[in-house]
């Protein structure tokens, strides 16, 4: 169970992370720091965003 959780928080950073460094691309400092923290609700929900997404992650 432990490492489950692990697993989930390593991913989310690590989402957060190679989001956070491409997105400046796109969106303005202060968004970026806010979308990053709810960005799997995002990923999950907004096809708009899921696109942007896999921007940001291109380099």
């Amino acid at each position: 169970m432990k490492l489950l959780i692990l697993l989930l928080v390593v991913g989310y950073a690590a989402g957060a992370w190679f989001f956070m460094k491409g997105a400046k691309r796109m969106y303005q400092d202060d968004q970026v720091w806010k979308l990053a923290l709810i960005w799997p609700a995002l990923f999950l929900t907004s096809s708009q965003f899921r696109r942007n997404f896999q921007r940001a992650l291109k380099p």
